[in-house]
């Protein structure tokens, strides 16, 4: 594949991703920040940053939920002690919310949590297939992100997935 159409690969997928609200301006002022002779992976570093640590997020959730009502908040506060601020907020509300009612919301909660494991899964397998074609051709990558027009997404947090308020990104 000529470099020329590598670009427009990357271009179109880049596009593709966004028009399909699995990245955002959060992303595309994460690649503004990027260094590409001194740290040309910045991106892809802080991506594969947030892709290790939710699983592990994740498992405590349903770790949590599998305790049924009622919860011991004590514990599973003292187990994200060592999360992100963000994270935590979300863990603690969530924990809140479940101590509060029944089985009913437990149901509801596991739902929400197959939910976000589905999201995350989509959204790593196209960002690795994302960053795979970055690597074929790192040269191709600055002039398609600096050539290329992107349309940007709507301003409206409120459709974006629930990823895209990720402090890790």
């Amino acid at each position: 594949m000529d470099i020329d159409a590598l670009r427009q690969q990357i271009a179109n997928m880049r596009q593709s991703l966004i028009d399909e609200e699995i990245l955002d301006s959060q992303f595309i002022q994460l690649e503004q920040l990027q260094d590409y002779t001194e740290n040309p992976n910045f991106v892809e570093e802080k991506i594969t940053l947030y892709f290790d640590d939710s699983p592990a997020v994740i498992a405590k959730i349903e770790e949590g939920l599998d305790q049924g009502p009622p919860l011991d908040r004590a514990k599973l506060t003292a187990t994200f002690n060592g999360s992100k601020a963000a994270v935590r907020g979300a863990l603690l509300l969530l924990l809140f919310i479940l101590s509060r009612y029944s089985n009913y919301l437990l149901c509801r909660c596991r739902a929400a949590v197959d939910k976000v494991k589905d999201e995350y899964n989509n959204l790593k397998s196209r960002l690795q297939a994302y960053f795979e074609l970055l690597s074929r051709q790192p040269e191709a990558v600055e002039s398609s992100n600096n050539q290329t027009a992107v349309e940007e997404p709507s301003g409206d947090d409120d459709a974006l997935p629930l990823w895209a308020h990720s402090p890790f990104l």
